[in-house]
């Protein structure tokens, strides 16, 4: 876009807004070329690069038909094996991780936006996490209650407990009501393959 602004204003006068549309071209054309290139190593890695400010794409939820589904990482990293189930749950999704009817299991939440009231040790179900891993379309960076004492990501990781999100979880449920609960793999290490 920027190119565009400056080619615009290089190849028409300074006066373009008094004069009728569609300007005319000033008989004085300039071109202008801006090439941009990046210093590489050795091994053609460019170099002197800052991280991106945005996370990618950095786990994986293989299901037993098969199908794999890309996703990024929050809470504990590592590998884990489990059923995959879904809760239809707006709200209380502290009291879901603190259930132990979902021990072992990954629960799939339908509601998209996941995180968002944080984590209050008062809606704790029990003392301990039981489930394996969560599933969510949309983590929310911020909290916004007064009774939050910490995110949902770092009170996953201090229970060892699995998140992914960014994931198609509207697909993932249309399937687990058509098979039922699958068996799934949840991973975060690069080096297994899928």
């Amino acid at each position: 876009m920027g190119i565009y602004a400056m080619d615009f204003a290089l190849k028409f006068n300074h006066s373009i807004f008094s004069t009728p549309y569609p300007p005319k071209p000033s008989p004085k054309c300039r071109f202008l070329t801006a090439r941009c290139s990046l210093p590489l190593s050795s091994d053609g890695a460019a170099t002197g690069l800052a991280e991106r400010p945005w996370k990618v794409a950095d786990a994986r939820l293989v299901l037993e038909d098969g199908s794999i589904w890309r996703a990024k990482s929050f809470g504990a990293s590592g590998t884990r094996v489990g059923e995959v189930v879904f809760n239809t749950s707006l709200t209380g999704y502290q009291e879901i991780l603190t259930d132990p009817s979902y021990a072992g299991q990954f629960v799939l939440m339908t509601n998209p936006h996941i995180g968002n009231t944080g984590v209050n040790f008062d809606d704790d179900e029990s003392r301990q996490c039981f489930l394996a891993g969560l599933v969510i379309r949309s983590l929310s960076i911020t909290t916004s209650n007064w009774r939050c004492v910490e995110t949902l990501g770092d009170y996953l990781a201090e229970r060892n407990v699995m998140g992914i999100y960014d994931v198609d979880t509207r697909a993932i449920t249309r399937r687990l009501r058509q098979d039922g609960s699958l068996i799934g793999v949840l991973s975060t290490e690069q080096s297994r393959s899928d």
